[in-house]
């Protein structure tokens, strides 16, 4: 929790928002969610949190975040417990709740009347894009949310059906890279690889109206300003690169299935690295950069200090938190 929060703290766009527009926004957004099971709980107990980080001025002390587990344990069994949770788990559920919680459209869940044609990729994109947008507007979906676009193209009409979906993280399967040299970018490069649907995965064409051989592929359409990444290890870390490579400036254009007109490049902001055998158990670390500073800091529970540039590729790299910067 310690780790996750941390890195939450140290996306400044998160911070100040909590610190300038919540407070004056906190009451409407209560009655436009009032269906949000946690009740805007969760979004308050963060904002407790950065309030009690901001008033801790002693470099000596430390703010304990026991209201906001306690909170948390309140909506989400899974964290209820003092249990050793996988950070990806917990980031997710925060990132989607607040996102419930300070949606400013309400969760209307309202619904177009018409059907787009999936075989014209504009119509497509527009008519999810104009759904999404007209039931989604918070801090959390502007900030890390990016769009997929999904392609499926039959081996046989050679029709291409657009699908569209928002993504809040990207996975990398680390056991496939297993005793191989892995770098950032051969993740990307493995995730928009097409793949082939055939034998007991055949796609069922709407045109053809039968089962054909299809290739299939999802590609980055609309890169988020915040871009998480879990580094997936599986069930346990046996298998995985004998080297991981990330760097604090990436550049991912080629990866993006849109021509933006300009590079699509990112800096690190967070690591957060691991100590143990499985996600589900061990000991979290995370690595944050005061970009204020450009210093990085090393938080392992309530001990912090300064570290170097070198230090955050120490250990086992789970999550990774970047910021576009162009």
């Amino acid at each position: 929790m310690n780790a996750t929060l941390q890195c939450l703290l140290h996306v400044n766009e998160l911070t100040n928002y909590f610190k300038d527009e919540y407070p004056k926004d906190e009451q409407t957004l209560l009655e436009r969610n009032e269906s949000a099971v946690s009740k805007g709980n969760i979004s308050k107990a963060f904002y407790d949190v950065l309030c009690g980080v901001i008033n801790t001025n002693d470099t000596n002390n430390s703010f304990s975040p026991n209201e906001f587990k306690k909170c948390l344990g309140d909506y989400n069994p899974q964290f209820k417990n003092f249990e050793a949770n996988d950070s990806k788990d917990l980031i997710l559920y925060l990132l989607q709740t607040m996102h419930e919680e300070l949606n400013y459209s309400g969760n209307k869940n309202i619904h177009f009347n018409y059907t787009p044609n999936q075989y014209n990729i504009y119509d497509a994109y527009n008519y999810f894009n104009n759904q999404y947008n007209v039931n989604n507007f918070s801090k959390i979906s502007v900030l890390f949310y990016g769009t997929y676009k999904n392609t499926t193209t039959c081996s046989v009409c050679k029709k291409t059906l657009y699908n569209f979906q928002k993504f809040e993280f990207i996975s990398f399967g680390m056991y496939k890279y297993d005793k191989k040299k892995f770098n950032l970018l051969d993740g990307f490069q493995d995730n928009a690889s097409p793949i082939i649907l055939k034998g007991d995965n055949k796609y069922l064409c709407n045109h053809c109206k039968k089962l054909q051989e299809a290739e299939t592929e999802c590609k980055i359409f609309e890169p988020p300003a915040k871009l998480l990444i879990n580094l997936d290890y599986g069930k346990n870390k046996k298998y995985q690169p004998s080297s991981i490579e990330f760097n604090e400036e990436i550049d991912i254009t080629k990866f993006v299935d849109y021509d933006y007109k300009q590079k699509i490049r990112y800096r690190l902001i967070g690591v957060c690295t691991h100590l143990g055998n499985s996600g589900a158990y061990g000991h979290y670390i995370a690595f944050c950069k005061n970009t204020a500073e450009n210093v990085w800091y090393k938080f392992n529970d309530s001990n912090v200090s300064k570290c170097e540039n070198k230090d955050i590729h120490e250990g086992t790299p789970y999550l990774l938190l970047y910021e576009r910067i162009s």
